[in-house]
């Protein structure tokens, strides 16, 4: 299987790109930059698992992407349709949908790094990338920054204390913080800060 960096720098160039050319990017390169064999594919049911915060992204960024690839084929994960857009986070469902997925797009949005439940998401995706060497991650910064995002995984327990009036954790905070950072540093990323339509 081909080095996970090298298929992130096909599959999302580091520039900032209008949504539709991004995911037109992704959809025409995904099946071959893989190099997975017939019987290797058929071990996933899914080629992308969407992990995003859904009252930034629902109704824009996330339905053009989903729509893109499912017109190419391409069969997505998005996690508010499969019952996962509430604060717990899908259990053993998840964990099966991310066991069965070649790649994950991460969406990093304005309240991403602000909601437990994508948290919990991201930890997870992120420990399975980094222990199995089988699901490319591919980080996106939508309507948000790098370094806005470094600045959040830093506040991060003050933030959701203040917001949940309740304290976490440490250590889920600081998984979180390393998931948040591990993430967000993946060298092929792509940023857009604009509008999902022209």
């Amino acid at each position: 299987m081909p080095e996970q960096n090298s298929i992130r720098a096909e599959l999302c160039p580091n520039i900032t790109i209008f949504p539709v050319d991004f995911i037109d990017d992704i959809v025409k390169t995904t099946g071959k930059e893989f190099g997975i064999s017939i019987r290797e594919a058929s071990e996933f049911k899914y080629d992308v698992l969407l992990s995003y915060e859904s009252t930034d992204n629902r109704k824009n960024f996330i339905e053009l992407l989903d729509g893109e690839l499912r017109s190419s084929k391409f069969i997505p994960f998005k996690t508010e349709d499969n019952g996962m857009d509430r604060e717990e986070d899908g259990g053993s469902e998840l964990d099966a949908a991310i066991s069965r997925s070649r790649s994950s797009i991460i969406v990093f949005s304005r309240n991403y790094a602000y909601s437990p439940r994508c948290l919990d998401q991201l930890l997870k995706i992120f420990e399975y990338s980094s222990e199995t060497k089988r699901l490319v991650i591919i980080p996106v910064f939508y309507q948000v920054s790098k370094d806005q995002v470094r600045m959040q995984a830093e506040r991060l327990g003050a933030s959701l204390s203040g917001m949940y009036n309740k304290q976490f954790k440490r250590e889920n905070v600081k998984k979180w913080k390393e998931a948040i950072k591990g993430v967000a540093e993946l060298p092929a990323a792509v940023s857009f800060s604009g509008a999902a339509t022209k």
